[in-house]
């Protein structure tokens, strides 16, 4: 996550693309796994799939409802370093997720559930 939306889809779309590349290199170096390729991701597809979630804190949150709402979950998991992303970056991204998208995500669900 990034406070630019596209910056931060670039930033996942290079750390996606090192860590498939490093899980395939690993698996055809195993003689059980041979003759499986690298295959290209493109961030938006990954994205539009539910399967990364990336972008700018409104995106982010964004993206988030709308998993909630299709998928129905309560609980997510998330990673923030992960291919060749910085601990920097990394730590920047979780910064702006806890002061940007949780508090807004926390206010959302007590207005839905109603006066406590």
């Amino acid at each position: 996550m990034g406070e630019d939306g596209d910056e931060a889809r670039q930033t996942a779309q290079r750390a996606t693309t090192r860590r498939v590349e490093f899980t395939y290199r690993a698996r055809e170096q195993s003689e059980a796994q041979a003759g499986h390729g690298y295959q290209e991701f493109v961030v938006e597809q990954l994205v539009e799939e539910g399967r990364l979630i990336a972008g700018d804190p409104d995106e982010v949150i964004a993206q988030i409802r709308r998993l909630r709402d299709e998928v129905g979950f309560t609980w997510l998991n998330s990673t923030f370093q992960f291919g060749d992303i910085s601990f920097e970056r990394a730590q920047q991204s979780l910064e702006l997720f806890g002061t940007h998208v949780i508090p807004r995500l926390k206010a959302a669900d007590l207005a839905l559930a109603g006066p406590v």
